[in-house]
């Protein structure tokens, strides 16, 4: 646990929310802000796209999801939750993209995940 500069963010209700804390999030392995007694985490999208074994994608065709994709294959999900936020989703109700072959500029056959 690490003491920091305070985050202050404005809920859906309109209540100030001061986010005193900042410590490392697991499953993601970043700095993420939190309160001590609270039940959200604010977490940085900014940090996770810096990741250099992951990719995060914004998908609005499909899902309204952030998609944190490993190298690995795992795949991780932030979905809109209705009022702009974008929550985490357990990875059991993950939702299922399939892949799609194209043609790429040069005509070689490519593999797509959507």
């Amino acid at each position: 646990m690490m003491i920091q500069k305070n985050l202050r963010t404005k809920s859906s209700t309109g209540d100030i929310i001061d986010y005193k804390y900042t410590g490392m999030l697991k499953p993601f392995g970043v700095q993420a802000h939190y309160i001590k007694d609270g039940t959200a985490n604010i977490l940085s999208f900014q940090m996770l796209a810096a990741m250099k074994d992951a990719n995060m994608t914004y998908d609005c065709r499909i899902a309204d999801c952030f998609r944190l994709r490993y190298n690995n294959g795992k795949e991780l999900h932030f979905r809109n939750s209705g009022d702009g936020l974008y929550i985490f989703v357990d990875p059991k109700c993950n939702k299922v993209f399939r892949k799609i072959k194209f043609n790429d500029k040069k005509g070689e056959s490519k593999m797509n995940n959507q």
